[in-house]
């Protein structure tokens, strides 16, 4: 049980630290960053249901206030009126998808 809690809590801090490693391409407002590498990567290394819990609880934790996503964004406000609001949510059906794959009988 707690090697799965630490792995969900280990998962969300690297998503957290591969968000502020970013760069801009010439006029996009998106930043480029590693976080969707790291949000591939809750699904294919924690599988379905531990990649959803951390990618979930990424989304909340920064929903809440605490500086986790690009730029050191944060809050309801960040998501709502920035332009990487969608990314976000689009993290949680990745890591969701990427983490079902395994197990799906594809053909």
């Amino acid at each position: 049980m707690w090697h799965k809690t630490g792995a969900v809590i280990t998962g969300i801090v690297l998503v957290s630290l591969l968000a502020q490693a970013r760069f801009f391409l010439p006029d996009n407002p998106v930043p480029i960053t590693l976080q969707g590498f790291g949000v591939l990567m809750l699904g294919s290394v924690l599988g379905l249901r531990l990649g959803l819990l951390a990618a979930i609880g990424y989304y909340l934790i920064g929903m809440v206030g605490l500086p986790v996503f690009a730029k050191g964004g944060a809050g309801w406000d960040y998501v709502a009126h920035g332009v990487t609001g969608g990314y976000l949510l689009g993290f949680i059906l990745a890591a969701g998808v990427i983490g079902y794959l395994p197990s799906a009988r594809l053909g």
